[in-house]
């Protein structure tokens, strides 16, 4: 049976009571969840039940507050996996048709939360990727995609460089212009 308890002075606590006839005390626990379930024998009255709660208020709140923050922690890492692993499989099928025109060689795509860049290239062949490209169009994300690709053959920004990015996005002045609009 659900009811409700307000613990220090301002929380309203829901719980479930069971009641039991062989229990011979109050039990709590606290589920991951953040739901409190209270075991009481079958005769024991609500007041004295509550009574005991109210005593054991902080251990409560504060297991409350600790399981429901794991909690949400958990769901947001959980979140961030399959963001990561959506975006990975769209770089690399984008990586895979535009190198059929470039032919270069990578390491290793490495998709990551950064806080500054869209993309980087590293001597090793690396391409790493922001899984923040989700939120972009897909014209700007191809430009990404091409720009770090480039930098495969070309390790900075020069003349050559910008042409091999041009091979496949003509409108990447245009773009690069544009992506500077969205905010990491």
């Amino acid at each position: 049976m659900m009811h409700n308890i307000l613990l220090d002075n301002h929380y309203l606590m829901p719980y479930t009571l069971k009641r039991y006839k062989r229990s011979k005390r109050v039990n709590m626990i606290m589920h991951h969840d953040g739901m409190l379930v209270v075991t009481a024998p079958q005769r024991y009255p609500l007041l004295l039940i509550e009574r005991i709660l109210r005593k054991n208020q902080q251990w409560i709140l504060a297991r409350h507050k600790k399981n429901t923050s794991q909690n949400n922690v958990t769901i947001e890492k959980v979140v961030v996996r399959h963001v990561k692993d959506y975006v990975r499989t769209l770089v690399e099928q984008k990586c895979a048709y535009y190198n059929r025109y470039y032919h270069f060689s990578y390491q290793r795509i490495s998709i990551r939360q950064q806080r500054t860049r869209w993309g980087s290239c590293s001597t090793q062949g690396n391409l790493n990727f922001n899984m923040r490209l989700i939120y972009l169009p897909e014209h700007l994300r191809n430009y990404v995609i091409v720009h770090e690709l480039c930098h495969l053959q070309e390790m900075n920004h020069s003349a050559s460089f910008w042409s091999l990015v041009e091979a496949h996005i003509p409108t990447y002045k245009k773009d690069r212009k544009e992506l500077r609009a969205f905010a990491l």
